[in-house]
């Protein structure tokens, strides 16, 4: 891993200030914020009290030995209880995966390249696995009849061992990591205290044991990156057996600044930079553990007292600890039996009473579908009903824009409605809540929108790349103030980040941050204050991550999505096998598009693809329904080349890497010369000859001389580091479904060429797009879902080139199929594909 690509200290805004003048305040300040709680503990899961250990908190430290078992009473009232704040722990979900995390899953299971989901099902849950939509399906139709309680059984313990399955495979991966390999994860234990336990089940023996390490902690934000924390899953190796432990417990009882010595002679120490934070940390850590671990550790220590234990950060299982507890806390939500069985008669599903076509007002700036959704979103905002809507976004139909008018437009009724109520935006990925947050931060200007720092906060756990969104990141929101007071030389208050995190999001009238850190207790101060919820990308979030939002306990819901383009990601193959990846967006929308009058508003008008790119999408994908703006082709009319062009290449040979992977050679080296050609076709000046040839119109043969010019032009070859090929790379990328094709074509193409796999491109658009379709033999893979051929033909602005075996596609698949027919009946494929390539000149 780069070592500075997680680093706080790298981002380029704190960095311009831990450098700047004030940088011993700005040091000083992130030491405050960064060591503001010295606990973290979740021992409330096992009736523990934690002054039992207090006493190795010290830094004297005081050794015990032996083991005992735990029949402490019950805190005294009003007493802290450390930890109750960082989730409800419903029918005791939490407790239960930690149980069979430490008691019954099998370290050695990581070592297996492949190992069936039946028989590792066996260690992960005793709960039998269901297909998702069998088990919507099963619910009564009939309203009346509906057993809300039965039913949110069957989707609890239809959802929970499918997640169990998803953690394990995010755990496997982290196993895997050539980023931050095992041996940088490793840290030393010197254990003190143990206390037997039992399982919930009590047919397991348990133990939480507790010990004290010294780390160096380093500023980041990569989990596997930082040092020991709550909800570490860590590797403990005794006697050639390998034992899983859960870290419980993490108490701070010593911080300085680390020197450079202490960094290089310590746990976690890395390569630091001058800008680097890093501290020096005295840390008593509580893991739980099997009992047989436990046992094991004890009789080392007999013979080996003062020797401290290695113990490995496998992973880290916060993610799927909140989607775990949001399944098993749905029923606090007050419309969770709207969820469960969503029927259009339901009143949280329909349109606000006072909404209808004739009040939509146009919103300067916006096109009608877009007025429509902003003006439902005003609608469902006034009405005294509890509502939830979707806005289906295709490609280009700006999403994100309608989402900022939204925005705009419920903060401006804000002050008329005398409410102290928040907007709160959500999104699956840092990246798209940046967008969104860019994307408001532009309309605010656009529309001269009044407002003052704060008004709008992102918050989470990665800071901004983007320099702009900095000032508005919770974290350094802190920071500043913090800094501001410390330039008073006035004695800050012991609990002054608290403090000052609490004032901020007080005030905040927007909040952004993605669907899972709403699971953090950091957000609590949300609940009862937050009166709208738009949550972007929702086609691209699990159900149980959409979930999680709903703790705040707001009702007035707007989902925004494509369930045309890729669904979530799911990585474990029982989670792909019963249908974890569908997302609530899309269940939702499959039982509500048939209704004309539905909760359903569709983004009808794209700004991205030129006409004849979005033809075939529009008939194919979305039943002729998505419109080109007339600017577009106004926009492209200078383009030399056909927007869509098809290259069959029938006698192309697919092979396999190490990984299972495809990759064909014949393609790659066909797209790096249609690429060279391409680059040395847009460099040459052809909008000095287009308006030569406008200029002259009445001229009939002036179009074939400018087709000639072109094609001369284009013959003139380009260096690769010329200025002119890097600005035309920058507008290029490459599409394919295999990982191993884009290492392929990284090795073939020019730096600057854009290079990423189909499920990667979601989201993102380029002026030119070629497609490498790889398959050509045998079954199609990855090509056979016509999400993934979505997501592949709608990324391009300018031009769409796809190359590859059709034919064969198209005898597999009926997307491909009509495709063909497509290209076939427009004139725009070539099945006679060689060296040289010949670029689809208009």
């Amino acid at each position: 891993m780069n070592s500075g690509e997680d680093l706080y200290s790298g981002n380029a805004w704190l960095k311009e200030h831990l450098d700047g003048i004030d940088a011993h305040l700005w040091r000083r300040a992130r030491k405050m914020f960064l060591f503001r709680q010295n606990l973290s503990s979740a021992l409330n899961l096992f009736n523990f009290d934690y002054r039992a250990i207090e006493n190795i908190s010290k830094p004297e430290g005081t050794v015990l030995s032996g083991s005992r078992d735990t029949a402490l009473g019950s805190r005294p009232e009003g007493e802290f209880r450390p930890g109750e704040s960082w989730a409800d722990d419903a029918k005791n979900s939490i407790r239960t995966l930690l149980d069979r995390i430490v008691t019954r899953w099998i370290p050695k299971h990581l070592h297996l390249r492949r190992i069936n989901y039946e028989r590792l099902h066996k260690s992960l849950t005793p709960v039998p696995l269901s297909f998702v939509q069998k088990t919507y399906d099963r619910t009564n139709n009939n309203i009346e009849k509906f057993n809300v309680e039965n039913a949110l059984t069957a989707y609890q313990e239809c959802l929970v061992p499918l997640h169990y399955h998803e953690l394990w495979s995010e755990i496997a991966n982290d196993f895997k990591n050539v980023d931050v390999a095992l041996n940088q994860r490793t840290t030393d234990i010197h254990f003190q205290e143990f206390y037997n336990k039992q399982t919930l089940d009590e047919e397991k023996d348990s133990a939480l044991i507790f010990g004290t390490n010294r780390v160096t902690f380093a500023d980041r934000y990569n989990a596997l990156s930082r040092s020991i924390g709550l909800f570490d899953l860590v590797l403990i190796e005794m006697n050639n057996k390998t034992y899983f432990g859960m870290i419980v417990h993490a108490e701070q009882t010593k911080v300085k600044v680390a020197s450079r010595e202490e960094c290089s002679n310590n746990n976690y120490a890395s390569n630091t930079k001058s800008n680097e934070l890093q501290f020096d940390l005295q840390t008593t850590i509580g893991i739980y553990v099997s009992r047989e671990c436990s046992d094991v550790i004890q009789q080392y220590r007999k013979g080996n007292k003062d020797k401290k234990i290695p113990i490995t950060k496998l992973s880290n299982i916060t993610s799927s600890r909140r989607m775990i507890s949001a399944i098993h806390n749905i029923h606090e939500w007050p419309q969770y039996r709207s969820l469960l069985k969503p029927m259009i008669e339901d009143l949280y599903f329909q349109l606000p009473q006072d909404y209808g076509p004739a009040n939509i007002i146009p919103e300067y700036g916006f096109n009608k579908s877009q007025s429509e959704a902003i003006a439902i979103a005003e609608y469902m905002f006034d009405d005294l009903q509890e509502h939830l809507h979707m806005v289906h976004g295709p490609p280009g139909t700006g999403k994100s824009r309608t989402i900022a008018g939204i925005v705009l437009k419920l903060l401006s009724k804000l002050p008329e409605s005398g409410r102290k109520q928040k907007i709160l935006l959500c999104a699956p990925s840092n990246n798209a809540c940046d967008e969104l947050c860019r994307r408001i931060l532009d309309e605010f200007h656009k529309q001269d929108f009044p407002y003052s720092r704060g008004t709008l906060v992102r918050i989470g756990c990665q800071p901004p790349d983007d320099y702009r969104l900095c000032k508005h990141f919770l974290d350094f929101m802190i920071l500043q103030d913090i800094v501001n007071v410390l330039k008073t030389e006035q004695k800050p208050s012991p609990k002054i980040a608290q403090e000052t995190e609490s004032h901020i999001l007080k005030h905040a009238k927007i909040v952004i941050s993605t669907l899972n850190y709403c699971g953090s207790a950091r957000l609590q101060p949300l609940k009862a204050t937050t009166g709208f919820v738009i949550i972007d990308e929702a086609c691209q979030s699990l159900e149980a991550d959409l979930l999680l939002p709903l703790r705040f306990k707001c009702t007035k819901i707007m989902l925004v999505g494509d369930p045309l383009q890729l669904p979530p990601c799911v990585l474990s193959d029982a989670g792909k096998m019963y249908g974890l990846s569908q997302s609530l967006y899309a269940r939702l929308h499959s039982n509500f598009e048939e209704y004309p009058n539905g909760p359903i508003t569709m983004l009808d008008t794209q700004y991205r693809m030129h006409p004849d790119i979005c033809r075939f999408p529009s008939e194919y994908f979305y039943t002729h329904r998505l419109l080109t703006d007339a600017s577009v082709a106004r926009r492209m009319r200078d383009f030399p080349l056909k927007p869509l062009y098809v290259y069959n290449m029938t006698q192309s040979l697919q092979s396999s890497d190490d990984a299972s992977s495809s990759f064909n050679e014949s393609e790659a080296k066909y797209i790096r010369a249609f690429c060279e050609s391409l680059i040395s076709c847009l460099a040459a000046p052809v909008n000095q000859v287009s308006s030569d040839s406008e200029d002259n119109d009445d001229n009939g043969d002036d179009e074939d001389a400018y087709d000639e010019n072109i094609e001369i032009k284009c013959l003139r070859p380009i260096p690769i580091n010329d200025a002119r090929s890097i600005d035309i790379q920058k507008r290029i990328a490459i599409i394919t479904p295999y990982k191993a094709q884009v290492r392929l074509l990284r090795s073939y193409l020019p730096p600057y060429i854009e290079i990423m796999t189909a499920d990667g491109s979601q989201g993102k658009e380029k002026d030119i797009v070629i497609v490498s379709c790889v398959r050509s033999g045998g079954t199609i893979g990855f090509l056979d879902d016509m999400h993934r051929v979505n997501v592949m033909l709608t990324r391009p602005k300018n031009g769409l080139y796809v190359v590859g075996n059709l034919t064969q596609l198209a005898n597999q698949n009926e997307c491909w199929k009509a495709f063909v027919d497509h290209a076939r009946v427009k004139n725009i494929i070539s099945d006679e594909v060689m060296l040289p390539p010949e670029l689809p000149y208009r």
